[in-house]
């Protein structure tokens, strides 16, 4: 006799944050109040807290929090409801997100990477590029790896850190745009 669990859980599974790679989780987390799931093969945590709405006529939020390690306190990263989006509403999102001149991703450059380390099995750190600066942290450590002065030295760094390589018709794109690395 096969013995399957069919039950439905609700998870959280994040496959979009770069603004905060070093701090989103790495792996899907259920949607249980006070939830603490480990980062990796770090020593650093993600939780779940979910908050009442303070009109009942309202959706509550879930708050997705990360600290470094169990030393220091909880830092809320982003929160979330439970609606249910349409594929029109991802795309007013989507050119919400590309076009809003308030909105991170129309100035600045950001790219992340998690770091898997092939021996322990798990992910152990991340690579981060935001505006000229690359950044990697293993484990509690963080160091800058390198300060792009131009846009062709961050053009080489995210071929070298990130496996990204931009085409010529794609690095004339960003000349003159608000992001490009003046001299």
């Amino acid at each position: 006799m096969l013995d399957l669990d069919v039950s439905i859980q609700e998870l959280l599974l994040d496959i979009s944050s770069p603004i905060i790679p070093a701090s989103g989780p790495t792996r899907p987390i259920k949607l249980t109040h006070g939830n603490v799931v480990k980062w990796g093969a770090t020593e650093a945590q993600s939780r779940l807290l979910y908050e009442d709405p303070p009109n009942p006529a309202f959706q509550g939020l879930w708050v997705m929090e990360h600290r470094n390690s169990p030393t220091e306190e909880w830092s809320p990263k982003y929160r979330f409801g439970m609606t249910e989006f349409t594929a029109q509403d991802f795309g007013v999102m989507n050119y919400a997100t590309s076009s809003r001149r308030t909105c991170i991703f129309t100035y600045m450059v950001i790219a992340s990477k998690m770091i898997f380390d092939e021996t322990v099995g798990d992910i152990v750190g991340a690579m981060t590029l935001s505006g000229p600066t690359v950044k990697k942290r293993l484990h509690k450590n963080s160091e800058v790896v390198v300060e792009c002065a131009t846009e062709e030295e961050r053009v080489r760094a995210l071929k070298e850190h990130f496996g990204i390589t931009l085409s010529s018709k794609e690095q004339a794109g960003i000349k003159g745009t608000v992001t490009e690395l003046k001299v």
